[in-house]
This record gives structure tokens, sequence and C-alpha cells, in this order.
């Protein structure tokens, strides 16, 4: 199962058949922001709002014309970031957006892209 919207669907299907107190201990690992992820490991991960604008934030970009060393050092952290909340996850990974992709995520779906082929 590579689809993204069939690994959130197995996902969100799992945690309705599941009791009260396992359906609380699965919500809190999806809730967590990236940065908490960090020596974290679970066995499926969702991250949602990797969109432009969003990851990276849209302000990092005003740093760009006056201050390209702290544009760059923001963009490294905002990747950074992402990576460490994608490399999460054991078993499946899904990467959602709601318009742009981030362009973090263009050599990814080159990669994946490539591999199914």
């Amino acid at each position: 199962m590579h689809n993204p919207v069939e690994i959130a669907s197995d996902t969100m299907h799992r945690i309705n058949r599941m009791s009260e107190r396992q359906r609380q201990d699965e919500a809190r690992e999806f809730r967590q922001a990236m940065y908490r992820f960090k020596g974290l490991e679970y066995q499926r991960v969702i991250s949602a709002g990797v969109s432009e604008g969003l990851v990276p934030r849209a302000s990092v970009d005003q740093w760009e014309r006056t201050d390209r060393t702290r544009h760059k050092r923001e963009l490294h952290r905002a990747r950074s970031l992402l990576f460490v909340a994608v490399t999460r996850a054991r078993d499946a990974l899904a990467i959602l957006w709601n318009g742009e992709p981030s362009r973090f995520l263009t050599p990814l779906r080159a990669a994946v892209t490539d591999r199914n082929q």
C-alpha cells in the first residue's frame, strides 16, 4: 500500500475500530508537532500540511533578498524538521498537502516515481 490516501484511510479505519483507551494512545502519536518527533519512532506517520507556505513558512522567503545567510539557515532548519518528521515512520508514511506541495517534496516525489517504475 503506497498510496498516501489509502494509508491515511486505513489508519483512520483502524483507529475507529480501537477501544477508547487505544484510540487516545494512537491519536496522541499523530498530533505532535514536527519538532517534537526527534528521537521517537512510530509504526505509521501521517505528516499533514506539507504545503508551500507552511513548510517552509512563507515568511522564510522574506530573507532571500535582505539576508541570504539567514534565508539559507531557515530553509535548512525547515528541511531538517520535515526530514525528522518523515523518518520517524517504521512501516508506513503518508505526506499530505493542500494546494501546492512543499518545495522540499520535489526530490522525494522524483525518488518515489523512479522506484515505482
